[in-house]
């Protein structure tokens, strides 16, 4: 059963996984990500290298030069920073879905990062993984739409696609994270205030 009050997980019902100041998040990519290696971590690894692979093609098929690809890789990292709010408010929308009433949204300057929070609103590991897959399969779509409608500016929109991949490494860590503890029944809830999010799971009873 999802925890009602996250602030009562000490009754003896939920064990805490993980707290983890969201000023050290970097700290939580780093043991969650680049040294817990699984098949989330390589996939996201995978699409990031065909992605890539699939810009230099479409660089050489529209016969770019050195230095329009060189303005094409600028105006894409352009691109990424100005999908970063709608990366956001995706992961804000997913919230709202799934209750959440107050939903507060940041930037830390410390691990150059943008973040969305559900301030004290629990949600279980499958809740989760919609929370942070829905950024990339939303925006990936609507850059492949782009690509479409304006071939001659592919390589902009493939390279902001990219990019994007590339920056929501955070969010497949928690990806990977729900992963490795896939056999515990998991919760997490943000304290905005604190700026601390914890990880739950139930404590298994004693047979």
């Amino acid at each position: 059963m999802k925890p009602g009050t996250p602030r009562h997980e000490p009754d003896g019902e939920y064990d805490v996984l993980l707290t983890i100041a969201r000023a050290d998040f970097g700290s939580f990519i780093i043991q969650h990500y680049i040294r817990s290696l699984t098949w989330v971590v390589a996939s996201h690894v995978a699409i990031v290298i065909l992605l890539g692979s699939v810009w230099i093609r479409v660089g050489s098929d529209l016969g770019y030069s050195f230095v329009s690809a060189l303005a094409g890789i600028g105006w894409s990292a352009l691109g990424f920073v100005c999908i970063i709010p709608v990366h956001e408010a995706v992961h804000g929308a997913v919230y709202w879905v799934l209750g959440a009433k107050d939903i507060r949204y940041g930037i830390s300057i410390r691990n150059m990062y943008a973040f969305a929070i559900a301030h004290m609103h629990v949600v279980s590991a499958r809740e989760l993984v919609w929370v942070g897959i829905a950024p990339f399969l939303v925006l990936t779509s609507l850059l492949t739409g782009c690509v479409a409608v304006l071939p001659e500016a592919s390589f902009i929109f493939v390279g902001t696609i990219v990019l994007h991949t590339l920056g929501c490494a955070g969010d497949w860590t928690m990806l990977n994270y729900l992963w490795l503890n896939r056999k515990k029944e998991l919760y997490m809830y943000d304290d905005a205030d604190e700026g601390v999010m914890t990880y739950l799971a139930i404590r298994e009873r004693e047979r």
